[in-house]
């Protein structure tokens, strides 16, 4: 049994000569210690007890609100849009140029595809958005191609060794180079032919995977569009016009194979594939190529896109994916920097330890409240109007929100909002649609007629309004046997005609072709004769 603390034998200890300070070994008295342990597991209780407190409060809010939001008609389940199955036979994806695709394998040391040659076919595929030949879709600009330019880019542009195209050994006319070059992936151009007759679409993309999910055919997609056009142009030139027309078909009908996937991603890079790849049917016009046939074909595929439709699916779709993205971080925190490849905390592991899983539960409510409650709708579907204001104050909203425990990781994923691409690609449409309309009644009455209103319903079945002012497309007949045909555009003011900017020769810090367009009227418009 220890002495006593006040027994003699203690208080002889405490008078003896000790190296340490009497302060320190007080500190560790058996009492003291009896203390800090209490005190411990006192500490630790309390802490558990928050951890306990907070993941409950957590999951249970996220829980009765994702419940109460698909009672009212806006489901924040990412499951409910991911497209269904489809028989491999009738789906384009399950074709040669996508085998192996999506056939791949997360490992410890990174993703390991089955197929060892995927990266080969698809680099076969590459083809850049080069600055010196302008781009592609300069015909928001009123300009066609310059052919010349992508020859002497495909003869001596800076192109890396892997990617280099075959030129004739003597430089000819820029439309034969072109097409010369092009033979490279006369194969897999012919594959997606092929795979294009299929009637149904849709990509195994790893939906489970959320924000790590592979999506690369959505790039190769993009590249053999823009072959396409580029190809489509170069045989306009040469004067194959059925070679161009079918080339220009075809890329409309790789923009069409996206057309079900929830990712606005997929959303996005399927605008910018039809208006790019309006350019071979605004150079056919204007050079007046195709025929009446042509024309009505034409008219009829434009006629049954809706994207505005496309965009309330995909913003809804987003708000799901972005609660689901956010869930996602209760088993791998680290992949919050997935939105732009940085670190947020310094050791993203270790605060994914350290956060109770309760807050990224409250995030999930803090994105979902803000889709469903939060944001105004910016488009009107049944009035197929878009408002560009409400547009932008949606956008200016996530920035009013304070970076908290419970809406740090909705700020760092930062949900998008505008629907800017659907209404750029849907006007390009409305404006294709009337320009076909237009050419129609110029072969039939050797003129443009004096209104719009004299295309209905002989050569269009109803008119397409401005999607952002419910009036009449603008057009005017110009005195060089042309005419002006535009929307107001983004801005939502009349420029009388004036092309968006920047021009088509400004490109962005990465090299691509700056076309924000939020200034100027959108234009369709055929450079003089």
């Amino acid at each position: 049994m220890p002495a006593p603390e006040n027994s003699p034998e203690i208080k002889s200890f405490w008078k003896r000569p000790h190296s340490l300070p009497r302060w320190f070994l007080v500190l560790f008295t058996v009492r003291a210690l009896r203390f800090y342990f209490f005190a411990l597991a006192c500490l630790a209780t309390l802490v558990a007890l928050f951890y306990a407190e907070e993941d409950w409060r957590g999951h249970r809010a996220w829980q009765h609100f994702s419940e109460q939001s698909k009672d009212r008609g806006f489901s924040l389940d990412w499951r409910d849009y991911v497209p269904p199955p489809v028989p491999d036979d009738q789906n384009f994806a399950m074709t040669p140029p996508f085998a192996g695709m999506f056939d791949y394998e997360r490992t410890a040391t990174g993703t390991k595809w089955r197929d060892t040659n995927i990266w080969e076919r698809i680099d076969r595929m590459f083809f850049d958005n080069n600055p010196k030949a302008r781009g592609f879709g300069v015909w928001i600009y009123g300009r066609p191609l310059d052919l010349a330019a992508w020859q002497d880019y495909l003869r001596h542009g800076k192109i890396p060794t892997n990617y280099a195209w075959p030129v004739p050994r003597q430089e000819g006319q820029p439309a034969g180079d072109i097409l010369f070059s092009l033979k490279k992936v006369a194969p897999e151009l012919e594959a997606l032919r092929l795979a294009a007759t299929r009637p149904q679409s849709r990509f195994p993309i790893h939906y489970a995977e959320l924000p790590l999910a592979i999506i690369m055919h959505l790039g190769y997609l993009t590249s053999a569009s823009h072959i396409l056009e580029l190809r489509a142009s170069a045989e306009l030139d040469s004067g194959d016009i059925a070679a161009a027309f079918g080339d220009a078909q075809l890329v409309f009908r790789l923009a069409d194979a996206i057309s079900t996937e929830p990712l606005l991603v997929s959303g996005f890079v399927r605008c910018r594939m039809i208006s790019d790849g309006i350019q071979p049917l605004w150079e056919g016009l204007a050079a007046r190529r195709w025929s009446d046939e042509q024309l009505k074909a034409l008219e009829e595929r434009f006629s049954a896109v809706d994207l505005l439709t496309a965009a309330d699916r995909g913003h809804r779709a987003e708000a799901a994916f972005t609660c689901g993205w956010i869930e996602s971080l209760k088993d791998n925190f680290s992949s919050i920097g997935m939105v732009d490849g940085r670190s947020y905390f310094g050791d993203d592991q270790l605060v994914g330890r350290l956060v109770p899983s309760g807050w990224i539960d409250q995030n999930a409510v803090t994105a979902g409240r803000f889709a469903t409650e939060t944001l105004k709708p910016d488009i009107d579907l049944a009035a197929q109007r878009v408002y560009p204001d409400v547009s932008r104050s949606n956008s200016s909203l996530i920035r009013t929100i304070p970076m908290a425990p419970y809406t740090f990781a909705f700020k760092i994923i930062d949900m998008r909002t505008s629907s800017e691409p659907f209404a750029h690609a849907q006007t390009d449409i409305n404006l294709a649609r009337v320009a076909c309309a237009l050419e129609r009644y110029r072969r039939a009455h050797g003129q443009y007629p004096p209104t719009l209103d004299s295309l209905a319903p002989d050569y269009i079945a109803k008119l397409p309004h401005d999607l952002f002012t419910g009036e009449p497309l603008k057009y005017r007949l110009d005195p060089n046997d042309s005419f002006a045909l535009y929307s107001v555009g983004w801005n939502g003011a009349d420029d009388h005609g004036a092309f968006p900017s920047p021009p088509p020769d400004v490109f962005d810090f990465r090299g691509r072709q700056a076309r924000q367009r939020a200034t100027g009227d959108w234009v369709w418009k055929y450079p003089s004769r």
